[in-house]
């Protein structure tokens, strides 16, 4: 696996570090791993990213704000970005019945990462992502705490203006278009629809 980021020691540090020293794992490589392994799945509070270590499951929002925790702790300058992307059925086959009912191409969906500005690592998935599809429109830099309220509110505004844009503003209200988008987001917990990037 290509890490990207270069490999450090976890210093008790902080309450991420101390969680993942009493999981045994000492260096941030071996904490990708462990978080790449957590199964995707929303965490009952969605902004608290600690939650991963009792819930062993996790979002991308979830499981890169942790990371990106763990690195600030340790004094690692790793970024936590948010990534608009073009999620379409060719990237994405399960979000086909929702492109088809608002009859576009493709959905500007939310996406968190890590990145280093050159590159970017994303664990969102068990299995590491090698062939990225979908093409990133636009990215916010964020703190591990932003992944709530403020991601949220990024998303939203992104979506008006591309509603306005398409003229689906016309026929459908933000309300719905986002219900739509959380339905098919929970379906993702029970699927294994990989969100892939380019």
């Amino acid at each position: 696996m290509n890490y990207i980021f270069s490999n450090f020691s976890i210093h008790n540090n902080g309450i991420v570090s101390k969680n993942f020293l009493n999981l045994g794992v000492k260096s941030f490589h071996s904490a990708i791993d462990w978080v790449k392994s957590m199964p995707y799945g929303r965490n009952n509070d969605r902004t608290n990213y600690l939650s991963i270590f009792s819930e062993y499951r996790g979002t991308c929002s979830t499981k890169h704000a942790l990371l990106n925790a763990l690195a600030l702790e340790n004094n690692q300058n790793i970024i936590l970005k948010m990534v608009i992307c073009k999620i379409d059925k060719y990237s994405n086959k399960s979000i086909k019945s929702l492109l088809e009912y608002l009859k576009i191409e493709y959905f500007p969906e939310a996406h968190c990462i890590l990145s280093n500005d050159k590159d970017y690592l994303d664990i969102t998935f068990p299995g590491h992502l090698k062939k990225p599809k979908a093409e990133i429109v636009k990215s916010y830099k964020l703190k591990p705490l932003d992944i709530g309220k403020k991601k949220i509110e990024l998303h939203r505004n992104y979506l008006i203006s591309w509603m306005n844009e398409k003229g689906l503003n016309k026929k459908h209200s933000l309300e719905e278009i986002w219900n739509l988008r959380e339905k098919w987001i929970i379906s993702l917990s029970n699927k294994s629809n990989h969100i892939f990037l380019r």
